[in-house]
């Protein structure tokens, strides 16, 4: 069985036999020649996971992450964050509790990666299967995740994210698995002010709402886990009732009285611990993994720290060799060229005096499927007029309704509208049942106010795919612009059901409940559109409005804190000037 892995699809498995989609007739791929993608197992703000095997290595299972998101959420920083979870996986890999790295490459279009499989539950699931955890289980946890965080810290990484979701009982032994780093990042020294990260309940008051994070900040997460663990209670439920009431800094000192919340005994050893990992002020945290060890196990300062690094068995031993290799994708034209060459097994064979190898693949038909892999990746690597070019010699050479596409699209983001229109006309000739030629081509007749015509090309693409997750979206926002709301909370109602962590799907319900003055239920979606987009300065700003009609000044001056801080740092602050002006107003 082979997993379809177009991100718009249901992604079926499909027979052996077949060689494309029968949902949305994509081609079938084995990636690499390698991983054979079998079923898709999550969605999130970068793109998909597959469950695959490894059939280089006996059928193998191990994980694919391909990069793509929503077409909100596709900017220069969620390139370099999903880099960057793959370059902390190689750093990392060598601990024995943390998923080791395979492979990183693009093919198709998309960036991938590959790492190894963690068999298993996490302990979000333990919990709901086998009930909380008593002190004996609670030390045993702190003490496995002390002691990976001590390597994780050791080298410079924040997680940024821990909580029960993203940590794995491995079922072969039994082990805690710390997973998920997408959103962690290099510690430094004095970290600015910036985006808000990680998962509200979880994260302490500075790297929530602050955006800055450190060690310590890790430590807290773990003390609010352990407190999960041992309560059953929502961390995240706890926060957001307190919010209603009061400011951020007010509603995160529920964490002072955490034992109230904790209906078994808890030692004294072990409370200590916990009080200390949970202070609100960072400074008076512990500052390491290891402090915190030593005190969990009642050793004196001056003892020597216990061993925490464990060698790595050898099984694993695919990542690639060189994180350089990887890295220069990030460095311009010439490595997305190496990227989308490695998609199609092919490498030119001429060089430049300056040894950059030869961008002319020949005008040979068989190589119109090599301009368009590399017109692909170039394109993801905001190349544009160099894709240009590789999509129009693959037109040249074979046209095909995937290829107009694709130029559509770089068209479109090089402004040329009526070039775009133009490609994707060409597409629906050649392919008439392309939903996404039919929902890229509404995005332009939209962009040129012929919502009509936008109208009728969503329906089609809706009707060939009714589960295309954008185009339900964008007919939602289309149907409030004409002012058919009652059609438009359908769409977006079915979006939210097709994928419950789509930021853009709640975003746009919640401004159009705020449009019916429904203003509770649009700061609750603007709550969960925030939690799964922490670094929408839009969404701060429109809920800092809702909480400013409804008087919560404390909550919308927070909102409008945090829009001059993330529009400033997108170099958008003249855009959202009138946040500044409403702060004013707050003081």
């Amino acid at each position: 069985m082979t997993c379809c892995l177009n991100p718009s699809c249901e992604n079926p498995a499909c027979e052996p036999e077949l060689t494309s989609c029968p949902e949305c007739g994509v081609d079938l791929v084995v990636l690499e020649n390698r991983y054979r993608p079998l079923r898709s197992i999550g969605r999130g703000g970068f793109g998909k996971t597959y469950l695959a095997e490894d059939v280089k290595k006996f059928g193998e299972q191990c994980v694919i992450k391909q990069f793509a998101p929503y077409s909100g959420n596709n900017s220069d920083t969620e390139k370099i964050r999903f880099r960057d979870e793959a370059k902390q996986l190689q750093r990392l890999g060598e601990h024995p509790q943390i998923p080791t790295l395979l492979a990183f490459f693009s093919e198709r279009g998309y960036l991938y990666f590959v790492q190894q499989y963690i068999a298993g539950e996490n302990l979000a699931e333990e919990i709901e299967r086998h009930g909380i955890f008593n002190e004996a289980q609670t030390r045993e946890f702190l003490e496995d995740l002390l002691g990976i965080l001590a390597v994780v810290h050791e080298q410079g990484v924040i997680h940024r994210d821990i909580k029960p979701y993203n940590i794995m009982r491995r079922r072969a032994d039994r082990k805690l698995v710390l997973i998920d780093f997408g959103i962690s990042k290099q510690a430094e020294a004095n970290p600015a002010t910036g985006t808000s990260i990680g998962s509200l309940g979880y994260s302490p008051l500075e790297q929530f709402w602050g955006g800055k994070a450190y060690p310590a900040s890790d430590l807290y997460s773990l003390g609010v886990t352990a407190f999960y663990l041992m309560s059953g209670k929502s961390p995240h439920q706890i926060l957001v009732t307190l919010l209603e009431e009061s400011s951020p800094e007010q509603a995160h000192n529920w964490v002072k009285n955490w034992r109230k919340y904790v209906e078994q005994p808890v030692s004294a050893n072990l409370g200590a611990v916990i009080d200390k990992l949970l202070y609100i002020d960072h400074k008076q945290r512990y500052q390491s993994a290891t402090e915190a060890l030593i005190d969990l196990r009642g050793g004196a300062r001056s003892n020597p720290a216990p061993t925490v690094r464990q060698e790595r068995p050898q099984p694993h031993q695919s990542q690639p060799s060189n994180w350089n290799n990887i890295i220069m994708f990030a460095g311009g034209s010439f490595a997305a060229i190496i990227l989308g060459l490695w998609a199609i097994g092919s490498m030119p064979t001429s060089t430049t005096s300056g040894g950059e190898m030869s961008s002319d693949l020949g005008d040979r038909s068989e190589n119109a499927y090599a301009y368009l892999e590399r017109g692909k990746t170039r394109s993801l690597a905001d190349n544009y007029p160099d894709a240009l070019a590789d999509l129009n010699r693959s037109i040249d050479l074979k046209p095909t309704a995937e290829a107009y596409v694709e130029r559509g699209q770089v068209r479109d983001r090089l402004k040329d509208k009526q070039g775009a229109l133009t490609d994707f006309d060409e597409a629906i000739k050649l392919a008439p049942e392309s939903a996404e030629a039919y929902y890229q081509r509404s995005s332009i007749y939209k962009d040129n106010n012929n919502d009509r015509q936008a109208l009728a090309d969503l329906d089609k693409a809706i009707s060939l795919q009714s589960n295309h997750l954008l185009a339900r979206i964008e007919r939602g926002n289309l149907r409030v612009k004409i002012g058919d709301k009652m059609q438009a909370m359908q769409d977006f109602n079915a979006a939210i059901e097709l994928d419950a962590r789509s930021s853009y799907a709640y975003m746009s319900r919640a401004g159009l409940y705020a449009s019916a003055n429904e203003k509770v239920k649009a700061i609750a979606d603007y709550d969960r559109a925030i939690i799964l987009d922490p670094s929408s300065y839009y969404q701060f700003y429109e809920r800092g409005i809702l909480h400013q009609e409804l008087n919560q000044k404390a909550k919308a001056k927070a909102d409008f804190q945090m829009t001059l801080q993330l529009a400033t740092k997108a170099g958008k602050e003249k855009d959202y000037a009138d946040a500044g002006i409403r702060l004013q107003q707050l003081k």
